[in-house]
């Protein structure tokens, strides 16, 4: 009896945890611009609806894949075809590295928006005081 047990009970764990050369890209959260921006005027806020859509990645088991060929909004890719052939650490750190540019670009078009002020970049980062700026 214990051998039927593991017998249908291994393959079943086995396609929800054994990772396979797939990731499935699935819809994530959306959420209003304005809950991030508290600097927007009130102005702006009565006439704009601007949200944050997000995405996540993940690496597929069989279930995944399973899951993700029966629903519509959901996407399949092969690790070359998403990683370009990297490693999955290679991959994460090259990753790390534009999330990191995006925020300091962002920071940066935010500083240089305000009149007078202009802040300075040093190589990737965008380094500044934000006492200077009496917020």
């Amino acid at each position: 009896m214990a051998d039927s047990i593991c017998g249908r009970v291994g393959p079943s764990f086995i396609s929800f945890v054994v990772p396979l050369p797939y990731y499935i890209e699935v819809p994530g959260s959306a959420a209003d611009v304005r809950q991030v921006f508290v600097w927007i005027t009130k102005k702006i806020r009565k006439k704009v609806l601007t949200i944050f859509v997000t995405v996540g990645i993940q690496h597929a088991t069989f279930a995944h894949l399973v899951y993700a060929w029966l629903t519509p909004f959901t996407d399949i890719y092969s690790a070359k075809d998403l990683t370009g052939g990297t490693s999955d650490k290679e991959y994460m750190r090259i990753n790390q590295f534009y999330m990191e540019t995006s925020q300091n670009l962002a920071k940066y078009q935010g500083l240089k928006s305000r009149k007078g002020y202009q802040p300075e970049i040093f190589g990737r980062l965008c380094v500044t005081s934000y006492q200077k700026l009496n917020l």
